[in-house]
């Protein structure tokens, strides 16, 4: 075999790699994508979670009208989910005047973290 042969075929097997490592890159940098998205869901998920359990805890089997400090945690887990929707729910439940619309607001903010989930 002359050299000039033995070029070709090491620049045929370079190239044929660099294709393989080229979709291998394709492949992973698609495959960590979309665990960046799962990723962020699942945190997002967590923390309409951390707030339904803290609701619970706080509000629903509290003893009482709930206190300063929970109610400052309260609105801070809300705004750490960082959704202006649910915000904007959470406001006019803590803004209700009567009994009644304190329950249409519970029943609203509660089906939508339900549906965040």
């Amino acid at each position: 075999m002359a050299i000039d042969q033995i070029k070709q075929i090491v620049i045929v097997l370079l190239f044929a790699s660099l294709i393989v490592v080229g979709g291998k890159y394709y492949y992973d940098l698609k495959t960590f994508r979309q665990a960046s998205v799962l990723i962020a869901q699942q945190a997002e998920k967590e923390k309409v979670i951390d707030f339904l359990k803290l609701f619970t805890n706080k509000v629903l089997e509290g003893v009482g009208e709930v206190s300063f400090d929970d109610r400052l945690q309260l609105e801070n887990a809300v705004r750490d989910m960082d959704d202006s929707n649910i915000f904007k729910i959470w406001q006019d439940f803590t803004n209700s005047k009567d009994e009644n619309r304190t329950q249409k607001n519970l029943k609203k903010l509660l089906g939508t973290l339900i549906r965040k989930l």
